[in-house]
């Protein structure tokens, strides 16, 4: 059975992207893939955006408790070289994943727009504006 929450790694492809996250320039990647997408944004793209912004969120702010065990480890490895751009970039992407072409947005939004997952969602992009932590990372 596969995993389906509305925190960012609370789901397979969040989780599966992770697994394949070597350097920064992935992350950017990712983020950047899904910021710029003009069509059909699917499940899998969405998802892995989302975790992507949430890690950029914790380099920012320190807030390692929302992450998967290997992204607080990627995190500790990496997270020196996320840059303020890199949370402009995040929210770009998060836009993208919570517009109307979105997969991820269709599946949340079924029953109800007003639901956990874009409270939780709203929460990250609040984090990404929020001003930086003078020492982010613990």
């Amino acid at each position: 059975m596969g995993a389906w929450g509305e925190k960012p790694f609370e789901n397979d492809s969040a989780l599966d992207w992770l697994g394949d996250l070597g350097e920064v320039a992935d992350l950017r990647n990712t983020l950047s893939s899904v910021a710029d997408a003009v069509d059909y944004l699917d499940v899998d793209d969405g998802s892995a955006a989302i975790a992507a912004a949430e890690i950029v969120a914790a380099a920012g702010d320190g807030e390692l408790g929302r992450l998967a065990t290997d992204a607080s480890a990627w995190l500790g490895q990496h997270g020196k070289e996320i840059v303020d751009s890199d949370r402009a970039l995040a929210v770009r992407a998060v836009e993208r994943v919570l517009g109307s072409d979105s997969e991820l947005a269709a599946l949340w939004d079924e029953g109800d727009t007003d639901n956990e997952w874009r409270r939780d969602v709203a929460g990250l992009v609040a984090r990404l504006v929020a001003p930086r932590a003078e020492k982010p990372l613990k």
